[in-house]
C-alpha cells in the first residue's frame, strides 16, 4: 500500500502539469506514450498469440489511426472502420498458425479500438476544443474526468478494504465489494465538486457536474472491471510491473480508457 501512496503523491502533481501546462500537440504525445504503453501490455496479455511482428505491426496501426482520429476530426468515421478492416486484412496477408487467426485479428482490433482509440479521446476533445478556442475549458474538463477516474479509484479501494462485506462481482474480481462501488462514486463526485472549486469551473452547472460525474464513475468502475476480467482469462495478476504499487500502464489507466471516449461524447454532445 506504501507504494501505491507514493507513487500516487509523485504522479498526481504531474499529470496536473502536463494537463495545465502542455499544447495541445504536447498532450496528444503524452497521451499517445501512454495509450501505446497501455497496448503493447495488452498485446502481451495473451502470451503466445501475437508474435513480434504481430504487436509491432498493431503498434504502427494504432499510432496511426490514432493520430488521424486527434487531428483530422473530419476522417474519424473512415478511421474506426479502417481500424475494423486492417486486423483482418493483416491476418489474411501474413497467415500464421491458421489456429490462432481469430484470436490473432480480435486481438488486434479490440486493441486498436480499445486501448489505442480510447486512449487518445481526451486529446481528442483538447485538439477540438482548442480549435474553436476554448482550449483552457478544455484543460478544465480533462482534469474534471482525471479526478473522477482517480478519486472514484482511491475511494474504492480503501472503502472496499474498510467497509466491504458484499462482492461486487465474485467470478470477475474477487476483492471488489458493492460498499467499495459505492464510496467510488461518492469519491467521484466529491473529486468532480473539487475541480470546480480549485480550478475555477464555472461553465458546468451543478446538474451537468452530478450528471457526468456519477455516469463516468459508473463507466469507470465497468472498465476497471472489464481489465479484471482480461487478467482472469489470460491468469495475470497485473498487465505489468511499470508502475510500482499499481502494476502496468494498462492496469492504471483502465478506468480511463472507459471514462475518456464517455468524457468526449458527453461534453462534444450532450453538455452546449
Amino acid at each position: 500500500m506504501s507504494k501505491r501512496i507514493i507513487t500516487g503523491l509523485i504522479l498526481t502533481p504531474l499529470v496536473i502539469a502536463v494537463i495545465l501546462l502542455a499544447s495541445a500537440p504536447i498532450f496528444y504525445l503524452m497521451m499517445q506514450a501512454v495509450a501505446l504503453l497501455a497496448l503493447y501490455e495488452f498485446y502481451r496479455l495473451a502470451g503466445g498469440i501475437l508474435d513480434r511482428t504481430d504487436i509491432s505491426a498493431g503498434m504502427i496501426f494504432s499510432a496511426l489511426t490514432g493520430s488521424v482520429f486527434v487531428f483530422l476530426p473530419e476522417l474519424r468515421v473512415p478511421v474506426l472502420l479502417l481500424s475494423v478492416i486492417i486486423p483482418f486484412t493483416y491476418v489474411v496477408i501474413r497467415v500464421a498458425e491458421i489456429s490462432k487467426s481469430a484470436w490473432r485479428a480480435s486481438l488486434l482490433l479490440s486493441g486498436q479500438i480499445y486501448v489505442a482509440i480510447a486512449g487518445v479521446m481526451l486529446a481528442a476533445l483538447f485538439a477540438d476544443f482548442e480549435d474553436a478556442g476554448r482550449g483552457d475549458l478544455a484543460r478544465k474538463i480533462i482534469l474534471l474526468t482525471v479526478a473522477i477516474v482517480w478519486l472514484g479509484d482511491s475511494a474504492a479501494y480503501f472503502g472496499g478494504i474498510t467497509l466491504g462485506r458484499h462482492k461486487l462481482h465474485e467470478a470477475v474480481s474477487p476483492k471488489k465489494t458493492w460498499e467499495g462501488s459505492f464510496a467510488g462514486v461518492a469519491g467521484s463526485v466529491a473529486g468532480a465538486f473539487l475541480v470546480r472549486y480549485i480550478f475555477g469551473f464555472h461553465e458546468i452547472s451543478t446538474f451537468h457536474l452530478l450528471a457526468f460525474s456519477i455516469s463516468a464513475a459508473i463507466i469507470a468502475q465497468i472498465g476497471d472491471l472489464a481489465e479484471s476480467l482480461f487478467k482472469r482469462q489470460f491468469g495475470v495478476k497485473d498487465s505489468g510491473t511499470l508502475i510500482p504499487g499499481h502494476g502496468g500502464m494498462l492496469d492504471r489507466i483502465d478506468a480511463l480508457l472507459f471514462a475518456a471516449p464517455w468524457c468526449w461524447i458527453y461534453f462534444e454532445f450532450i453538455w452546449v
